[in-house]
This record gives C-alpha cells, structure tokens and sequence, in this order.
C-alpha cells in the first residue's frame, strides 16, 4: 500500500505519521487487491474557526482495484479526526465486500435453478 501524506497549516510529526499509516494499514484486511496496487493520499490540516480554537481536518481519498473511496472528518483532536476516517473507510469497504458477496450468491442462486429446472 502506497500512502502519501500531506499537512497544510501544520507541521507532520513522525508520530502522526505513523499513526495514520498504521490505521490505513490495517484497512488491508478488507481490501481484496495487490497490496502495491492500492494508493491512499491523505491530507491532514489545522483550520481556525471564528472562536480562537484549532479544528483539524483529515481526508483520505484511496484507489482500491480502480475504485475511489473517500473519508472526511474534522475534530478539535487531530487523532479523533484520524479514528473518524479509518471508521468511515472500514464501513465503506465492508458495504463494498457485502455487496459483492450478494451478487455472487444471486449469481450462484440463478444457476443452480437453471440447472435444476426451477427457474421461473
């Protein structure tokens, strides 16, 4: 998995980096491709808003197999902003992997009736 991270408006320690990489890495079990074939840019940025305090905000876009998923919170807590986006993304490829499922088994379910004769 390919993962590019970009900070506006704040400096990317090597500790946030490593978290995000380790949340995003462990998205890798719902993923059902090459793991070089994946690529997630992430950017993470630090907006003020009109009260004095700091709101970060995470996106996470990822190719997986030729198909875009996307996430994007915003938090006061850099981190809670980061869990926001891997529970997104895990939701998103789990929905993904269900839907895929189904139309295998309907698939399935068509043929063996077919075969059966009980096709209507």
């Amino acid at each position: 998995m390919t993962i590019n991270v970009k900070g506006n408006k704040m400096e990317l320690t090597d500790a946030i980096r490593q978290y995000l990489e380790s949340k995003l890495n462990s998205l890798s079990k719902f993923m059902h491709a090459d793991e070089n074939s994946v690529i997630c840019d992430a950017e993470l940025e630090a907006m003020t808003s009109h009260s004095s305090d700091e709101i970060f905000r995470a996106e996470v876009n990822c190719e997986v197999s030729g198909e875009m998923i996307r996430a994007e919170a915003s938090n006061a807590d850099l981190y809670a902003a980061i869990d926001a986006i891997h529970d997104e993304l895990s939701r998103q490829l789990r929905e993904g992997n269900d839907k895929k499922q189904k139309l295998h088994r309907d698939g399935a379910r068509e043929a063996k009736d077919i075969l059966h004769g009980t096709n209507e």
